[in-house]
């Protein structure tokens, strides 16, 4: 519940309690490969790899056949392109019925597995599967997101972005803001665009990315004064961005044809 309400401090804390406890109340070891698991995957979402691939590597030790052990390892190969070694572990999950079973996992874990191959379709149709099985998890949104930013279609995966980001779990992030701003731009929705751009700046000002995109954006819109600020700001960060400096120096054009 923590992890999906995105209090994911203390869902490290009460997973790592968990196993502490075991070797405080007379346990030889710290057997617990629910807790393993669950804190391998929380630890995979924070981007903390060594640390996530002992703990999971621990959960499937203890307990080869615990589905959820499986699934977090199966997204480590995937992550390491070793996709037909993942698939073979996911095809394990097949079996797995409901919620209380991890049927979830299996889905996203095929529709990850599917956008790998670029099997857009299919990865739409698991991806839409475990979503609706679980819809207040935020990565099951973002990922059907993505499926549809792929298959070219911005306003769906606007929807499913827009949506994903109202989750309880879902991480405030600048990169899934510039995303969003990315796909506003996509579908012409410009002042969308320029407030998710901004909102993106607002999370993190050294999110340099964002702001390339986002003195496009005002360049698009005529706003070359600000374009100007905004493309400066990043050169100051990428000085060789070759596009970068073609749009200030356009921008400054546009400011010298008005004055």
């Amino acid at each position: 519940v923590a992890v999906r309400e995105g209090r994911f401090t203390e869902a490290e804390n009460l997973y790592k309690e968990a196993l502490s406890l075991r070797k405080t109340t007379g346990q030889k070891t710290d057997y617990f490969p629910e807790a393993h698991a669950g804190l391998g995957h929380l630890l995979m979402r924070l981007g903390r790899e060594a640390e996530a691939a002992q703990e999971i590597d621990k959960a499937v030790t203890q307990k080869g056949n615990y589905w959820p052990g499986m699934y977090a390892k199966a997204r480590r190969l995937m992550e390491a392109e070793q996709l037909e070694q993942a698939k073979k572990i996911l095809d394990k999950g097949a079996k797995e019925k409901g919620v209380e079973k991890g049927e979830e996992l299996y889905h996203h874990g095929m529709a990850l597995y599917y956008l790998k191959t670029n099997e857009l379709d299919k990865a739409e149709k698991e991806a839409m599967t475990s979503l609706q099985m679980m819809p207040s998890e935020s990565e099951y949104g973002t990922l059907v997101a993505e499926i549809y930013q792929k298959k070219g279609s911005p306003e769906m995966a606007i929807f499913a972005l827009e949506q994903a980001l109202k989750a309880p779990g879902m991480e405030q992030s600048a990169s899934t803001y510039r995303t969003l701003g990315t796909l506003y731009s996509q579908a012409q929705k410009y002042n969308e665009a320029r407030d998710s751009y901004l909102k993106a700046v607002e999370i993190d000002s050294t999110y340099t990315p964002v702001l390339k995109d986002l003195a496009a954006l005002l360049h698009l819109a005529q706003q070359n004064d600000k374009a100007a600020v905004v493309y400066m700001r990043y050169l100051q960060s990428e000085p060789g961005d070759i596009d970068a400096l073609v749009g200030l120096s356009e921008s400054a054009l546009a400011i010298n044809q008005f004055t």
